[in-house]
């Protein structure tokens, strides 16, 4: 039995999402953010989240910002982005650095997100009632193949190059 290559099995989810014409689910994610102090990834803010999809053969896109440099703030700015994500139910997630940047933030902040809701959220029973948007983020993160395009881009350098990624 051969073992299947990343750049095989990657071109195998799009000729699945291009068989079934599911281009509307692929998105583009980018976060843009500023380091309140710390360092890499320990605390940031999220000013902006730009997404990108296609429909109907056309690609749309859109930049939810921040309206207030607050956790409240930027808690509402992922709803908007979980919001988009409730209708679209992104099936592949592709950004450059987005697994080693935007998903882990977006995991952080997801955390954060979670912990502010069980103190100062609804309860049922006692326990946090999470809203539908931060459920479809962390179906999103969890559930849809990431595709960085900081690694295609490598590994098509390397090739070109005749060297190792």
């Amino acid at each position: 039995m051969q073992n299947l290559s990343l750049e095989e099995f990657t071109q195998a989810i799009m000729d699945i999402v291009k068989s079934r014409r599911q281009w509307g689910r692929v998105v583009s994610l980018d976060l843009e953010t500023k380091v309140l102090e710390g360092e890499f990834l320990s605390n940031e803010r999220i000013l902006a989240a730009g997404i990108a999809y296609r429909e109907g053969g056309i690609v749309k896109h859109g930049v939810a910002m921040l309206d207030e440099e607050t956790d409240e703030s930027e808690f509402l700015l992922l709803k908007k982005v979980g919001s988009f994500f409730t209708q679209v139910r992104p099936l592949v997630l592709l950004g450059y650095n987005i697994s080693g940047y935007d998903y882990p933030l977006i995991s952080t902040k997801l955390k954060q997100w979670g912990d502010h809701s069980a103190k100062h959220g609804e309860k049922r029973d006692g326990k946090p009632i999470f809203p539908q948007e931060y459920w479809a983020l962390k179906d999103a993160l969890t559930r849809s193949y990431i595709l960085d395009l900081m690694h295609v881009a490598r590994f098509a350098i390397a090739k070109q190059d005749n060297t190792t990624p």
